[in-house]
């Protein structure tokens, strides 16, 4: 055998010499250029989103008020609360204002009370607190008699901190419906806790008057919770510093300070702490600053007599020292 019949015999030199038929075909390169267009997956699922959306937006458009409160009741026991409420929110605006003399009509209040009931439920799922408590209270205005409406508010103020009103509302649900009283019972139970804990049932506490941006917060006695036998001096001191802080600007989130009996102290969370809760704002103007240690009547003192301080800092320092 030559060395020309050992490479041909070769069975690496055969697919070398013969490539696949279809290699650089017109067919396959149809095929190539055809997938090149091809949508994500990312890009299909938002176009079928963005045509759901649309769909469902032309059904509710020309549903009735009692279609789009089934479909709501049906989105949120599918376990999407954000589609109910807004299923809820498109029913209340078709029904109209049922306080109308037009409207006024028993069942459209009794409709409505519904309607705000379950949007409350709704907003509750999905941490709108603010909301629910809107609508329960809206609610409670209809049905001043209904069981459900205080139990959707006892359960939007206990997220808020609203301890006390959320207490009283678990009351009024036991009160208004004996269905209720096993739920009711356990929320009042958990917020007895949270209450002895705050020492929220003492004279030392104010009721909540503090507007915020999302609902009404705490006074400034809430703000400080104490050990049985800690100092009640040490109590109402830092209670006027609080106060002091507010009444300048400063804003206080859900947080509050815990005094010990050794004098220790620390801030503790009143709730759960969600993404995005400010939890102390204070004006510069409350801060003690350099600049306004420097510009105190010491601070100018030492700058005018020429002395050279070891660092900025030292000008607070000194500050601190002479109003001590």
């Amino acid at each position: 055998r030559t060395p020309n019949d050992v490479a041909s015999a070769s069975p690496l030199a055969s697919p070398l010499a013969s490539p696949p038929s279809s290699f650089g075909s017109p067919a396959s390169s149809e095929r190539v250029r055809g997938a090149m267009p091809k949508k994500s997956a990312k890009q299909r699922r938002k176009a079928k989103k963005a045509k759901q959306i649309q769909q469902e937006e032309k059904a509710d458009a020309e549903a009735t008020p009692e279609k789009l409160k089934e479909l709501g009741v049906a989105a949120f026991r599918s376990g999407n609360p954000k589609r109910a409420s807004l299923l809820f929110t498109r029913a209340i605006e078709a029904l109209g204002d049922a306080t109308k003399p037009n409207n006024k009509k028993e069942e459209n209040i009794l409709f409505k009370s519904q309607l705000l009931a379950n949007r409350s439920a709704a907003f509750i799922e999905i941490r709108r607190f603010e909301f629910a408590l809107r609508d329960a209270n809206g609610c409670i205005k209809f049905r001043p008699n209904w069981g459900k409406a205080y139990l959707r508010k006892a359960i939007a103020c206990e997220q808020l901190c609203l301890y006390l009103d959320a207490l009283e509302a678990f009351q009024l649900a036991e009160e208004k419906d004996a269905s209720l009283s096993s739920t009711a019972s356990r929320g009042r139970e958990r917020l007895r806790t949270v209450v002895c804990e705050l020492d929220l049932c003492t004279n030392l506490v104010a009721h909540n008057n503090l507007q915020t941006s999302e609902s009404r917060g705490q006074s400034s006695s809430d703000r400080v919770s104490l050990s049985p036998t800690a100092s009640r001096g040490s109590v109402q001191k830092h209670q006027k510093f609080f106060s002091w802080m507010e009444q300048n600007g400063a804003k206080i989130g859900p947080i509050y300070l815990n005094l010990t009996t050794e004098g220790g102290r620390g801030i503790h969370a009143r709730r759960n702490l969600e993404e995005g809760d400010v939890l102390l704002y204070v004006p510069e103007k409350l801060l003690l600053t350099t600049k306004m240690a420097k510009s105190a009547p010491l601070g100018m003192k030492i700058q005018n007599s020429g002395y050279k301080v070891r660092t900025e800092q030292s000008y607070v320092a000194i500050f601190i020292l002479d109003e001590i």
